[in-house]
Order: C-alpha cells, then sequence, then structure tokens
C-alpha cells in the first residue's frame, strides 16, 4: 500500500488527490533522472485518478520532457 492510502475491503482508497511536486531532488534523484519505481508509482497514481503538478522555477521547455515522461495532462 502506498503512503496516504487506505484500504477498505480490498478497495484502496486515496487520501490525496493531488501531488504537487518539484523535479530537483523530489522527482528526480541526484543524476536528475525518475527512478523507475518512481516513474511506475506515479503512473498507478494517476490511473486511479489522481492528479500530478509540477512545481519548478525552470522555465516550461525545461519541465516538459518530465511532464511528458509521467504522461501528464
Amino acid at each position: 500500500m502506498l503512503r496516504g492510502e487506505k484500504s477498505y475491503m480490498n478497495m484502496k482508497i486515496m487520501k490525496y488527490k493531488i501531488m504537487v511536486l518539484d523535479i530537483d531532488g523530489t522527482l528526480t534523484n541526484s543524476e536528475k533522472k525518475i527512478t523507475p519505481k518512481t516513474h511506475d508509482a506515479l503512473i498507478d497514481y494517476q490511473e486511479r485518478g489522481g492528479k500530478i503538478a509540477i512545481a519548478s522555477g525552470r522555465p516550461t521547455k525545461g519541465i516538459l520532457p518530465y511532464a511528458e515522461k509521467l504522461d501528464l495532462k
């Protein structure tokens, strides 16, 4: 079970409906890459209805590759 979830009768109920993530050191590791574990967890979160937003001081052009990798809408 992921942090922020509650299990009730074999159903996962998400406690948080939106996640706002910084890129450097939060979304990415020290190599500036999204790890497979993080990627899979965030894709699963979205598939269950959660929303993800990226908050960064970077220009949009610098954020776009990360948003595309996570299939953010």
